[in-house]
């Protein structure tokens, strides 16, 4: 399963276990917030949008608008939680590849049919269309990322270990000034989500590689953690106060509320290397997290985001107006992790397991066919099917 790094259930540090659930939640809070914060995708009378984009003097507004950028701090541990284990794999993770897709697309239907049951088939056909291919078309954009990475990491790990210490550091140095330092101003380079993770790839691979354990050091944890909270902050902070003075700056985008930026992968670092320290074992804890990658995908689904966030929060906004919106925000994102969290754990012990039997057995035909074209057509001796 998504997320699970470590080969066995009851080896897993309960310490990473821990930092992923409070990640999960960081994200879940985030799209609650970016809800709140952008326009709907249909009018809706009494409209509950507040606009963080417009420089604010307003306390309540510029916590709203860092509470933009945790979603991407949630994303970035998630990243780093499952490459550093990624780098020490050499075997394919293409039929957990496969689970996974299995899983997106059985949960996206699970959700598409009482959803049409209900609204009696008034649904957009765009809506449509992209829930019944919902990798396809990135309706969660990251778990369509990770499953390229489940496919590269093999070839990149091939790579990385060819390389000397001074080529993987240049490589590090590149990639991570180009796509992730530069990016974070101005999109060049054809940046991309998976270009920035491979990015991220090779930082780890020379951290891990030639950092001479540097990631047990609580010293450098709490400085990475310290300088990616108050740079991420100031820059914030900083931009808005622009914009207050400045009516170029007034109108400005979210700044860094992107994939592409250091302070997040700062601030992420530093809490990987902090919770990786914790020597403790909770069953809980390890059962709770192993179920993110369905509450990730549950509580962003599509048609749940456009049709339903949306009502809730313009039934609030009728109810009590603007009036402790930040208690509200946290509220919601509380009871729609757990609710989420209740349904994917009833999924993962019934429904789940005849589409991972049903995967599997899929994956096995795949194979089969594949290795018969490369026989038939290309002349390759096929291996054992693994």
């Amino acid at each position: 399963m998504l997320f699970e790094v470590h080969s066995g259930h009851a080896s897993r540090k309960s310490g990473i276990e821990l930092l992923k659930i409070i990640s999960i939640f960081m994200v879940v809070l985030y799209h609650v917030v970016q809800t709140l914060t952008s326009r709907p995708p249909r009018p809706i009378p009494g409209d509950y949008f507040i606009n963080v984009s417009v420089a604010s003097a307003d306390p309540v507004h510029i916590i709203l608008e860092l509470i933009r950028h945790i979603g991407r701090l949630g994303n970035a541990i998630f990243l780093i939680c499952s490459a550093w284990f990624l780098l020490d794999k050499e075997t394919s993770a293409k039929k957990k590849a496969l689970g996974m897709l299995a899983d997106i697309w059985v949960m996206s239907m699970c959700v598409f049919v009482p959803v049409i049951i209900v609204r009696k088939g008034d649904v957009s056909t765009d809506y449509i269309i992209k829930s019944l291919f919902p990798t396809i078309y990135m309706n969660n954009w990251y778990m369509t990322c990770y499953i390229l990475l489940c496919l590269l990491y093999p070839f990149l790990n091939r790579l990385i270990k060819t390389m000397s210490q001074r080529e993987l550091l240049g490589a590090a140095l590149f990639l991570g000034i180009v796509y992730i330092v530069i990016n974070y101003r101005i999109s060049t380079f054809f940046s991309s989500h998976i270009i920035v993770w491979i990015s991220v790839y090779f930082i780890l691979a020379y951290i891990k590689k030639y950092g001479a354990g540097i990631e047990n050091s609580t010293k450098f944890a709490v400085a990475l953690l310290l300088a990616g909270v108050i740079g991420n902050t100031l820059v914030v902070l900083g931009i808005n106060f622009a914009g207050l003075k400045f009516t170029s700056y007034s109108e400005s985008p979210i700044f860094g509320d992107k994939g592409s930026n250091p302070f997040i992968f700062m601030i992420a670092l530093g809490a990987f290397c902090l919770f990786n320290k914790a020597k403790f074992h909770s069953k809980f804890i390890n059962g709770v997290s192993s179920l993110s990658m369905l509450i990730y995908i549950l509580h962003e689904n599509l048609l749940l985001r456009k049709y339903y966030r949306t009502l809730l929060w313009h039934e609030i906004y009728v109810r009590f107006g603007h009036d402790h919106i930040l208690a509200w925000a946290l509220t919601m994102a509380a009871c729609l992790f757990v609710a989420s969290a209740i349904i994917c754990f009833v999924y993962s012990k019934t429904i789940q397991k005849l589409t991972h039997v049903v995967s599997d057995k899929l994956y096995v035909a795949l194979q089969k066919f594949y290795r018969l074209i490369e026989k038939k057509v290309f002349k390759i001796d096929s291996p054992a099917i693994s």
